[in-house]
């Protein structure tokens, strides 16, 4: 398992990227985290989407 903080979301990826090239790695997954204010505009424009569940 690797933690790590990046500047950035390109950062991230290319460090994510990196070490999947190595080959040592069966799984690698990134997690974005977002500030409040990110998740707050998220939740705002969430219901403009028009999102509909099947059925």
């Amino acid at each position: 398992m690797i933690i790590a903080d990046a500047p950035d979301n390109v950062s991230a990826a290319s460090g994510a990227i990196a070490a999947a090239a190595g080959g040592s790695l069966s799984k690698v997954q990134t997690t974005p985290l977002l500030t409040a204010e990110e998740g707050l505009a998220a939740i705002t424009r969430a219901g403009s989407v028009g999102y509909k569940p099947a059925g």
